[in-house]
């Protein structure tokens, strides 16, 4: 990382702390001390000799991970950093690429889809590293990234989403319809939803490389953890 680079982290490192320290809940948001590259939820990367996709300038990559429930909390998470993004952006003169890493159980639906939607604005990269997994809403949220990777033994599964109330049919219908309309925007496929309601949301179904392909989200594999510990 040059030196540019470095003060461009080390400045966001200091804006973050606010975020990284407080929440909605008071307890949701990532807690542990930032980094000078960052704090301990994102961090910032530029490599010598990447280009930008006009090929006009050196890119920069900022990484974020997103642990447990897909919620609320996660959307202001991404918020935030596309904020930051932006800043680095001015700063440095370049293009800086948005990268989620994720370990999910799954979540809300609708913060979930948001959250996509966010991802396919911004040509964002998702990851689920080895040993972690991305479920239920999580996957709604992953149809958003234009890439995707799975480490080698990383699980990617589908169930049916869990409501409070799911004797009420407006609200059932209302979630389906809205998991529809989202997938096919998404992918272009909508067959991912009517498998999803047919599995009870106590059970899981894992999804091999080639099903998440047939429901339009295709994915790479990554065999070997990359230096640094980074599923990318």
């Amino acid at each position: 990382m040059g030196t540019a680079a470095r003060l461009v982290a080390a400045l966001l490192a200091m804006a973050v702390a606010p975020l990284a320290t407080t929440s909605a809940s008071g307890s949701d948001l990532p807690s542990h001390p930032h980094r000078s590259q960052g704090a301990s939820w994102w961090d910032l990367s530029c490599e010598k000799g990447h280009r930008s996709a006009n090929g006009s300038a050196s890119e920069c990559v900022l990484n974020v991970r997103l642990r447990g429930r897909m919620e609320r909390v996660r959307l202001r998470q991404i918020q935030y950093a596309l904020e930051k993004r932006d800043e680095a952006v001015r700063s440095l003169g370049r293009d800086v690429a948005l990268h989620v890493d994720v370990d999910s159980e799954g979540g809300e639906i609708f913060s979930a889809m948001e959250i996509g939607r966010l991802l396919r604005k911004e040509k964002a990269s998702l990851s689920v590293p080895r040993g972690c997994q991305c479920v239920s809403a999580c996957v709604l949220m992953m149809m958003g990234a234009t890439t995707r990777s799975i480490g080698g033994n990383a699980r990617v599964g589908i169930h049916r989403p869990s409501l409070r109330d799911l004797d009420d049919p407006a609200l059932v219908d209302r979630m389906e319809s809205s998991m529809d309309f989202y997938a096919g925007e998404m992918t272009g496929a909508h067959r991912i939803v009517d498998d999803m309601m047919k599995i009870p949301s106590e059970t899981v179904r894992y999804l091999t490389p080639g099903e998440l392909a047939g429901y339009g989200i295709a994915v790479t594999i990554i065999r070997t953890q990359p230096r640094g510990g980074r599923s990318r």
